[in-house]
This record gives structure tokens, C-alpha cells and sequence, in this order.
């Protein structure tokens, strides 16, 4: 009998315990991309939970939209979610969770509220090339940024609008449309994520057409959401984000638009030199 057999019989024997060697960690993949043609990642954050913690952010993907976790054991107790860290541009929706797995990489594909390149663009803090900034309007730039990263959607919903309304009273349609859509994004995804069944919003909350004043305008599920929405509130069902509706969004009660807003875009705009 080999003699690591007859060892280990005979620590058997005198009731000495055997330690097991401990399992290896596993990495788990997960990727984030966009669900459109072409695909693109997306830089979110990954959140996970088992049937006995809370839910609790684990990382942040890189800016491809790919990340890593080490799990002491991979099972379909321990799941995972995402949100992309630009909420306008990807809006929350349903909630998906997905089980750990080690086979290939957890794919997560989220849907595009179709809001345009220009927007993502000022979010990320740059000023898009042709647009006109008047005297004073970099602040409330610096103010919406703010409130979009705090997802105070509506002190962004107001301010954003206001300064539609600005930019489209001075014939400037880029910039106008750019808010516009700041404003309804941001409305539309929250509201979607608080519906009673996530599962009937549309992939986009936003529809490429324009109405009066070249407004963007809502999708008809994203319409059927802010009606949720407003009825939570006691507001009139319409489906139309006004001042009321802007107030009922985390944020937007008690907000005051900073006084440069409210004054007319004509006044703030430089004199040419001569």
C-alpha cells in the first residue's frame, strides 16, 4: 500500500480532521453594449445581491463597457444588474438580473432613448462645435451637469427646458433641441422606472419627430408612463411634461431656476466687435 494512503488512514483512524483544500476564486465576466447598430459598450455601473444581502454596487465597467468580478462560488444566487452612467442617453427602464456564470461573459444590452450625439457630447462636459454660448450661460451649463449627475431630474428638466426655450427663441434649433431632449430623457426615464410592469416600455422613450416649435417628442409609451406618473402625483393625466410634472420629479419641487435663465437670450448674447 502506498505510504500516503497508509498515512492518511491511519489520521483517519485517530479521528484527526483532514482540511480540504479551499476553492479558488472565480472571475466573472460581464459586458455592457448598447442594443443598436453598431453595437457600442457602454460605461456602467454593476450592482449585485444574493437571496441574503441587499443589493450593493460591485464596480464600474471601463469605458468599453467590460469589467471583472471574483466570486468565491459562481451560482444563480448571486446575480447582477447594471445601469449605464450616462442615465439620458441610456435610461434605467426594467430592472434585469442576471445569474453568475462562468462560461462566457454576462452580456447586458440596453436601449438607446435615441437621444442624439450633441447631447452625450455636452454631458460629457464639452461644448458641441457651432453652438453659441452667451454671456453667463457656462454657469447654468455647469449647474445642469450637476443635476443630471445627481439624477435630480427636475431641477434638469426645468433648467434644461428653460434654456430651450431660450435658445429656441433665438432661432438657435441645436441648441433648443439638444435640451429639449435633456428634459424629456430624463423625465421619461424615471418615470419608466417606476412603473407597476416595466415590461411594456418601448426601447426608446424618444421618437425623431418634431412637433410645434420643433420640440422633440415622447414615444407613446413613454407618454403612458409620464400619465403614470402625473396621476401619482394628482396632477392631470396628458402625458405632457409641463412645469407641474417637472415639480413631481426627485429634485424638482422647490427648485429655483438661477436668475440668468430667465433672462432673455438677446440681452446675454456678446456685442459684435466693430
Amino acid at each position: 500500500m502506498p505510504r500516503f494512503v497508509c498515512v492518511m488512514l491511519a489520521l483517519t483512524a485517530l479521528g484527526m480532521p483532514i482540511q480540504a483544500r479551499s476553492a479558488e476564486a472565480v472571475s466573472v465576466s460581464i459586458t455592457v453594449m448598447s442594443n443598436g447598430t453598431p453595437s457600442v459598450g457602454v460605461p456602467a455601473h454593476i450592482y449585485r445581491k444574493t437571496s441574503t444581502t441587499t443589493e450593493q454596487l460591485a464596480t464600474d465597467t471601463d469605458d468599453e463597457g467590460k469589467a471583472t468580478l471574483s466570486e468565491a462560488a459562481c451560482s444563480a444566487d448571486v446575480q447582477y444588474r447594471v445601469e449605464a452612467l450616462s442615465l439620458i442617453r441610456y435610461p434605467r427602464g426594467r430592472i434585469r438580473w442576471e445569474s453568475c456564470r462562468v462560461t462566457g461573459p454576462i452580456v447586458f444590452l440596453l436601449s438607446s432613448s435615441g437621444v442624439s450625439s450633441r447631447t452625450s457630447t455636452f454631458l460629457e462636459g464639452k461644448i458641441p462645435d457651432g453652438w453659441l454660448v452667451p454671456q453667463g450661460y457656462d454657469v447654468l451649463f455647469t449647474d445642469l451637469r450637476k443635476s443630471v449627475d445627481a439624477k435630480q431630474w427636475g431641477a434638469v428638466a426645468k433648467l434644461s427646458s428653460q434654456l430651450a426655450a431660450q435658445y429656441r427663441s433665438a432661432g438657435r434649433k441645436d441648441e433648443a433641441s439638444t435640451f429639449a431632449e435633456i428634459a424629456l430623457a430624463g423625465t421619461a426615464g424615471y418615470a419608466a422606472s417606476h412603473l407597476p410592469d416595466e415590461n411594456n416600455v418601448s426601447d426608446s422613450l424618444l421618437q425623431f419627430g418634431f412637433g410645434a416649435n420643433d420640440e422633440v417628442l415622447l414615444s407613446p409609451d413613454a407618454k403612458k408612463a409620464v400619465a403614470n406618473l402625473q396621476t401619482s402625483c394628482g396632477l392631470a393625466t396628458d402625458g405632457v411634461v409641463g412645469w407641474k410634472t417637472m415639480s413631481c420629479l426627485p429634485g424638482g419641487d422647490g427648485y429655483t431656476l438661477p436668475n440668468v435663465a430667465t433672462v432673455p437670450f438677446q440681452s446675454l448674447v456678446p456685442e459684435p466687435k466693430t
